[in-house]
C-alpha cells in the first residue's frame, strides 16, 4: 500500500515536465515526449514492450496517448479518452490503422463495467490499410474476474476481454480473447495475456514496472525485460482464463507466440454501412 500512496504522490506532485533517466548503455534510447505533450506514466512490460502515456494541448479533455516500443522503436500509436474508448489506433510502419468516425464519442465504459461488473460493446470502427478504409463493427464484453493482481505495488483488477471485427457483409474476420488489468485511478487498462483465436498465437505481456516522473527510467525507450526471449518462447502465465484456449490443447495443437503486434487478417470487404459523418 505503502508503494501505491509513494506513486500517486509522484504522480500528482512533481511536474509533468520533469523526466529524469537512468545512467544507461549507449544502446539505450531515450523517449522524447511530443511538442506541447507532457508524459505521466511509462510501463516496461514482459515481452520486450515498453508504453510512454502522454497528454497534450489542443485535445478533448480526458484525452491520453500511448505509444508503444520495441526493440526496434515505435510500433503503436494509441489515443483513448477518459473511459478507455478507443480514438485512434496506429500501428506505425505497417500502413494499418482504427479510426472512429467523427461523430461517435464515447460513453462511461469503465463506469459501467466497475457498477455492472461487465460492459459490453457495439463500436463502429474505420479498418484502414493503406489508402482503403472499410467500415467494420468490433463487437465484444469486458467483465470483471473477481479477481485482483499486484504490479509493482499497485492493485489492479483482472478483466476478461473478447472482441470479435465484423466486415459490412456482417462476417467476422478476426476474434481475440484477452485478459486485461484495469487501473480504476487513472481510467487505464493494461495488457496482460492476447489469444488470436483464428491463428492460435498468444502473447503473454504483463507489466512489470510502473515508472512515473522524476523515478529513474521513465524517459526510457528501450524495454527493459524479455527482449533475449523472444526467439526462445516465453513462460505462459500462472493461470489461462479463455474460453477456447482448451480447444488448442486437446487438438494437440502448439499456440505459437507471438512475437510482433497481434495480426488482424486481410481488410474487410464490402460497402460501408457506418452512417452519418464520416
Amino acid at each position: 500500500m505503502l508503494r501505491k500512496e509513494q506513486k500517486l504522490m509522484r504522480l500528482f506532485g512533481i511536474s509533468l515536465g520533469i523526466m529524469m533517466g537512468l545512467a544507461s548503455p549507449a544502446a539505450t534510447q531515450s523517449f522524447d515526449v511530443p511538442a506541447g505533450c507532457q508524459g505521466f506514466l511509462t510501463v516496461q512490460q514482459q515481452v520486450c514492450r515498453v508504453k510512454h502515456y502522454f497528454t497534450c494541448e489542443g485535445d478533448p479533455e480526458g484525452h491520453r496517448h500511448i505509444h508503444t516500443h520495441t526493440a526496434d522503436g515505435l510500433i503503436q500509436h494509441m489515443v483513448i479518452d477518459s473511459h478507455f474508448n478507443w480514438v485512434l489506433v496506429d500501428f506505425v510502419g505497417h500502413a494499418r490503422r482504427f479510426e472512429v468516425p467523427n461523430n461517435v464519442v464515447g460513453n462511461d465504459s469503465l463506469s459501467i463495467l466497475q457498477r455492472d461488473g461487465i460492459y459490453r460493446f457495439d463500436d463502429p470502427l474505420y479498418d484502414v490499410m493503406g489508402d482503403q478504409r472499410h467500415a467494420v463493427r468490433w463487437i465484444g464484453a469486458n467483465e470483471l474476474t473477481g479477481q485482483s493482481r499486484i504490479i509493482d505495488g499497485v492493485q489492479m483488477l483482472e478483466v476478461t476481454h473478447l472482441s470479435d471485427f465484423y466486415d459490412a457483409s456482417g462476417a467476422i474476420y478476426a476474434h481475440y480473447d484477452a485478459v486485461q488489468l484495469l487501473w480504476p485511478e487513472y481510467g487505464l487498462f493494461l495488457s496482460w495475456s492476447w489469444v488470436d483465436q483464428g491463428s492460435g498465437e498468444m502473447l503473454f505481456d504483463r507489466p512489470i514496472d510502473l515508472i512515473f516522473p522524476g523515478e529513474p527510467g521513465f524517459d526510457q525507450a528501450t524495454p527493459r525485460y524479455g527482449c533475449d526471449a523472444l526467439m526462445s518462447g516465453l513462460d505462459q502465465p500462472d493461470h489461462a482464463p479463455f474460453r477456447h484456449v482448451a480447444e488448442f490443447v486437446s487438438a494437440g495443437a502448439k499456440p505459437r507466440v507471438m512475437t510482433a503486434i497481434p495480426t488482424l487478417g486481410p481488410a474487410p470487404t464490402g460497402a460501408s454501412f457506418i452512417t452519418g459523418d464520416q
